[in-house]
């Protein structure tokens, strides 16, 4: 049984047992997937106007369970059933198609059967690559590529282009994006300064040697099938299902960041997560505060432990040898989040056994969980504008 096989057998969700009893006409080159909850239609059109019939978009019309209006997956799923043929239905999947050289449509439909809420986006981006990953393996999907995407963004006209150049990695790939300015308004604004800061946060890693700088955006992301079932899929969150994804795959194969083509993402509030671009927008704009970030000092702190990291001594002096290397507020950092326990646990390793058990884990959580260390011990956070000024200067 390969690593595909096991995981749908063992580890997928209900909706991928219902595939067998779904009849498709047709193989694509590629697919999509898409959670879409309170969204419109205009998503939909943008991608059928945008692409061909080589694509399959997968989307998965969910609301959570502590929620009981469904007005908005209600529009949406009449919407897509006025616009579209439905071909088949099996339990609470459909096929639907243009009857044209336009791209079908696979719909889920998790609002009449509603996610728990503490699952969240999580649970609806799984749902869709773990059909996505049964497709693959039943040649109905040629690209063992399965792109990821939100409602909010626009894509170029080549997005698909550059994933056959990719067949061979088994990793993730994140897309280049941008926040467009669409007028002066405050959410626009704030938008492009919010953009601002996730591009600092990655900038910080890269400057501090990080292996894991890149951006966590699980509508710019785009992953190989065999990784992602290696990993075992989406964590089940509410939020943060896309940071925790990525930090899974980077560790055993390293997410790689296109230098093209370039999404652009629609500005908006949003209370579909609880945090994230939208949130942080309405919460600004509703609670009229400054958007801050962390300290750039930090980073320093930061880079000093990744060189030390990155060329580490004999087990046997390690925690002597980096005591001796760094300052005592990023040994005690590193103290909190359960380094001398982690040395402890270790089993005489050589030189280079130690290089990687560090790189394992000192990933994205525990670096970031570093990072808070020295936010709560006085390296309070500062506006984005000053933070970007200082890190150039470091």
């Amino acid at each position: 049984m390969d690593v595909v096989e096991k995981y749908l057998t063992k580890y997928a969700e209900d909706e991928v047992r219902l595939l067998k009893d779904l009849h498709f006409n047709k193989s694509y080159k590629y697919q999509i997937t898409i959670p879409a909850y309170k969204e419109s239609f205009d998503f939909i059109a943008r991608l059928i106007e945008s692409f061909t019939d080589e694509l399959l978009i997968l989307i998965n019309v969910n609301q959570p369970d502590n929620v009981e209006n469904s007005k908005e997956q209600n529009n949406l799923f009449k919407s897509i059933s006025q616009n579209f043929s439905a071909r088949q239905s099996v339990g609470n999947i459909t096929l639907f198609e243009t009857n044209s050289s336009k791209p079908d449509l696979l719909l889920v439909d998790r609002f009449t059967y509603p996610i728990p809420h503490k699952k969240g986006v999580g649970l609806a981006r799984k749902i869709l690559a773990d059909i996505s990953c049964w497709l693959i393996k039943n040649n109905i999907v040629t690209s063992p590529f399965i792109a990821s995407t939100d409602a909010d963004t626009i894509l170029p006209l080549n997005y698909f282009n550059f994933l056959s150049s990719y067949d061979s990695e088994e990793t993730a790939l994140i897309y280049p994006h941008e926040h467009l300015q669409i007028d002066n308004s405050k959410i626009s604004l704030l938008t492009i300064l919010y953009e601002k800061k996730l591009n600092y946060y990655v900038d910080g890693l890269n400057y501090a040697r990080s292996r894991y700088a890149y951006h966590t955006i699980g509508s710019m992301i785009a992953f190989h099938h065999k990784v992602y079932c290696i990993v075992r899929g989406f964590p089940k969150r509410s939020a943060g299902e896309d940071f925790y994804f990525l930090n899974k795959v980077n560790k055993i194969k390293p997410v790689l960041t296109l230098k093209n083509p370039k999404i652009q993402i629609l500005p908006r509030k949003s209370d579909r997560v609880p945090f994230g671009t939208g949130p942080t927008i309405q919460n600004l704009i509703e609670n009229k505060i400054e958007l801050t970030t962390y300290d750039p000092r930090i980073f320093k702190y930061l880079k000093e432990v990744n060189l030390v990291f990155n060329d580490p001594r004999d087990y046997k002096i390690f925690e002597s040898f980096i005591k001796a290397r760094i300052p005592l507020i990023s040994y005690n950092a590193l103290k909190n989040i359960g380094f001398e326990k982690f040395l402890g646990n270790l089993n005489n390793p050589t030189t280079e056994q130690l290089k990687t058990q560090l790189f394992l884990w000192f990933d994205a959580l525990k670096t970031l969980k570093f990072i808070h260390y020295f936010q709560n011990h006085g390296f309070h956070q500062v506006p984005v504008n000053e933070a970007c000024r200082h890190l150039k200067l470091l």
